[in-house]
């Protein structure tokens, strides 16, 4: 309840997260650092689908995953 202020002035984006991701790589390049904190599908499409943009950013975070 005390975020319901700034929640219901929050603007929502209309389109999908890799094309936002996208975008913000072309618009601030190094200044994107990624930090991956559940699914990393979003991210691994970014760089599928536009690794030249994706090449620009600061770096990408790994905080969480589980292998053996």
């Amino acid at each position: 309840p005390q975020y319901e202020s700034e929640m219901d002035e929050a603007v929502i984006e209309n389109r999908h997260a890799v094309e936002f991701i996208a975008e913000q790589a072309r618009k601030y390049g190094k200044d994107v650092h990624l930090v991956l904190i559940g699914a990393f599908t979003n991210a691994a499409l970014a760089i599928r689908m536009y690794p030249d943009e994706m090449k620009t950013i600061g770096g990408i975070t790994v905080m969480g995953g589980w292998f053996y």
